[in-house]
């Protein structure tokens, strides 16, 4: 091809829902890496450019850059004027064809850029080219390029004039139509292609991890060397739902969408545990996957590592006085502390304009404009006090979807405990317990932050016991054990929506409460009212699979936090 073809690669850090996120790993190498070994192997493309910007947020990407011997331009205009950086790499060029590149897009298909790139230089006057339009109801599955003709692409930054337009790479055709009469080279793309409408793009937690997820079951079967085939991830997309689950839901931002701003208050570890924290977490990708909106989670607590919490923008604080206002449209709070000095807090934040939507204690605690109580029994007070502004019942519950278990062994072979922060020895005491009642044969997963008080425990169970420390995934890993033990709390709904039959410690102040008798009534669990009592419960439990087949059978006809409820309770505070 005699026609010089140059891709430039848009990406910048600072992105409202994934920051960082072109220098995550998968598998081994950063997203963007990624995407440049893709772009290499495009025989259409004589050069490579990766646009960002000067400023100190965005100096991890250009020393990437030159680290991997990317060319690389440090914009040092305005960091909102896509077009004119996106032009500033293009005029380093004698280009004739612009291809832009979205720097968020690892799966884009190098056979398909080039089939584009190479219709567009044999067409000599066509302006642009792009994949033959689909009946109605079909979709590509391609994101994150366009192919321009380097006098086309000059006629749309002439015609750029308003912020939206600066921002947008190519808005002014695709989307306010400025450029009626430009001749389309279109090309007929691969039915592959368009057998399957899922998103590839990476702008939440939850595409990063569909996006991990894929590049490691390929790098498992085939050499670093290869990249990731896009007709083989089509075919992993249909063939695993659970695969396809990960991101089902993620809304796709529009061109004209403004991210709403949400604040979540928490707090986490020492007696509090780590409840609040999930149900935080849960809320963040949430809100970001189904509103678009920017997040920020301020934890109240010591800090400590979490993979899944470093994919949202956040920060440990040591205590609430500490706390900096972050500006936001909707506050949500989930704490389990109660002083004057917090119920001015809340009052301070409304008084801003931000409306409170508080947790469970926190709606109980303070006058918050609306109430998300996650328990199957809420008491009339609390009913009265927030009417239609109160979200409540089973459906109410803050849980991601999961795995599910849908199917009973006959012989008990692993089993998992979980005693959260709030015991420290709890876990010690249940290890040691299970082991000498259990046989040999079955295997004990031990989830806890803090490492066993006594050094000989592990020792002297031999290799069943498996000490898994903190999980913040553990969620997607309970459908894995036929028998789980832990404290009433987040991790019991968990496990009951994964329909893993559970035995959970009762805490001393649920004991002879409304909650408590409702819960027993559903009996969708095992319920147990010392640590004692657990053990032997627990024991029962993986013997009797008669019992664990009848705790699935009531878990199946339960529906455990249904999207659908939580989407339309939020949607009347984020004015969608």
């Amino acid at each position: 091809m005699a026609t010089k073809a140059v891709a430039i690669i848009g990406a910048r850090l600072n992105s409202s829902r994934l920051p960082g996120k072109h220098l995550l790993d998968l598998a081994g190498k950063p997203l963007i890496a990624r995407l440049v070994d893709r772009l290499r192997t495009c025989r259409s493309l004589d050069q490579i450019i990766l646009a960002t910007t000067s400023d100190d947020y965005n100096q991890p990407l250009v020393n990437w850059g030159a680290g991997y011997g990317v060319e690389t331009l440090a914009f040092d205009g305005d960091v909102n004027d896509l077009m004119d950086r996106v032009d500033a790499a293009v005029n380093l060029t004698d280009a004739k064809i612009v291809v832009y590149i979205c720097g968020d897009s690892p799966l884009v298909d190098p056979d398909t850029i080039d089939m584009l790139v190479e219709a567009l230089d044999a067409s000599g006057t066509a302006d642009l080219a792009q994949l033959a339009p689909l009946p109605a109801g079909k979709k590509y599955i391609h994101e994150g390029f366009d192919v321009y003709r380097r006098s086309f692409w000059n006629e749309m930054m002439g015609l750029s004039q308003s912020d939206f337009e600066r921002e947008h790479v190519g808005s002014v055709y695709h989307h306010f139509k400025k450029l009626p009469d430009a001749e389309v080279c279109s090309v007929k793309g691969d039915p592959v292609f368009y057998s399957i409408d899922h998103r590839i793009s990476v702008d939440t937690p939850s595409d990063y991890r569909f996006m991990k997820a894929l590049y490691k079951n390929w790098y498992g079967e085939n050499r670093q060397k290869t990249i990731v085939s896009l007709p083989w991830v089509i075919k992993q997309i249909q063939q695993d739902p659970d695969l396809r689950r990960i991101n089902d839901g993620v809304r796709q931002k529009t061109v004209t969408d403004r991210s709403k701003k949400v604040w979540l208050i928490t707090e986490a570890g020492g007696t509090v545990g780590l409840g609040h924290l999930s149900r935080c977490m849960m809320l963040a990708n949430f809100l970001q996957d189904t509103f678009s909106a920017g997040v920020h989670v301020s934890v109240v607590g010591d800090a400590f590592h979490s993979e899944k919490l470093n994919l949202v923008p956040h920060a440990f604080v040591p205590s609430f006085e500490s706390l900096k206002d972050v500006s936001a449209d909707l506050c949500i709070m989930d704490v389990k502390t109660n002083t004057p000095e917090m119920r001015q807090m809340v009052e301070d934040i409304k008084s801003a304009g931000c409306t409170v939507v508080g947790i469970d204690h926190t709606a109980r605690y303070f006058d918050c404009d609306a109430a998300i109580i996650p328990c199957h029994y809420v008491d009339e007070e609390t009913r009265a006090r927030y009417g239609d502004a109160l979200l409540s019942g089973w459906e109410s519950y803050l849980i991601p979807d999961m795995p599910v278990r849908n199917h009973i062994s006959r012989h008990t072979k692993r089993i998992g405990v979980f005693a959260g922060g709030a015991d420290r020895r709890l876990a010690e005491f249940w290890a040691e317990g299970l082991d000498k009642a259990l046989p040999q044969s079955i295997d004990i997963d031990v989830f806890s932050r803090d490492l066993f008080q006594t050094t000989d425990v592990s020792g002297a169970m031999g290799n069943r016991l498996h000490i898994k420390g903190f999980d913040a995934q553990l969620s997607l890993k309970l459908s894995e054990y036929d028998v789980f033990l832990c404290v009433h709390g987040v991790t019991l709904f968990e496990a009951i929506k994964a329909r893993v039959p559970t035995v959970a410690l009762i805490p001393e102040e649920l004991k002879g409460s409304d909650e408590l008798r409702d819960l027993a009534d559903v009996a969708a669990c095992v319920l147990s009212h010392s640590r004692e009592e657990t053990i032997q419960a627990a024991v029962s439990l993986a013997e009797s699979y008669e019992q664990r087949l009848y705790l699935s059978e009531v878990m199946q006809k339960l529906d455990i936090g249904s999207v659908e409820v939580l989407k339309n309770f939020l949607s009347a505070y984020l004015d969608m």
